[in-house]
């Protein structure tokens, strides 16, 4: 490892050698025990670190909060994106496949329904309810008789 690179490292991770890199760890410990130059940049880095951990640390005021998050770039979201925040607006809760089916199939329930009852206003006498869910009342009578001793 060059010194350069070593005092690379340090300036980004400081002075603590569980803060570097897997890869980089043991060679630059190994040039810190052979070389005096990385010795003394490892010195100016653990006396920076006490000086930052003096500091207080301050949480960000909400007028920062909303200046930062206003200068940050905006997602362009494609027709995807939009239609999945559209649904999300509409349907907040996970998964949204669920209540998306049951609409679809209580469509298609209602169109295949719809298909297989008799058009009323064509016959010329009004088709009872009863009539429709059980069948027709001769075809009622005709299987009972039969039954009959």
């Amino acid at each position: 490892m060059s010194l350069e690179r070593f005092e690379e490292l340090v300036d980004a991770y400081g002075a603590q050698s569980g803060r570097w890199p897997d890869e980089d760890r043991e060679l630059a410990l190994a040039l810190v025990s052979n070389c005096a130059q990385a010795q003394q940049a490892l010195q100016a880095a653990v006396v920076l670190d006490e000086l930052l951990d003096q500091a207080p640390s301050e949480d960000p005021s909400a007028a920062l909060r909303r200046q930062v998050l206003a200068a940050a770039p905006k997602r362009q979201l494609g027709w995807l994106g939009r239609l999945n925040q559209l649904t999300e607006q509409w349907w907040p809760f996970t998964p949204r496949w669920q209540p998306a089916t049951g609409l679809a199939l209580a469509a298609a329930f209602g169109i295949v329904v719809g298909t297989m009852v008799p058009d009323t206003a064509a016959a010329s006498e009004p088709v009872d309810v009863a009539e429709l869910a059980f069948g027709a009342e001769s075809d009622w009578d005709a299987s009972n008789e039969s039954d009959l001793p």
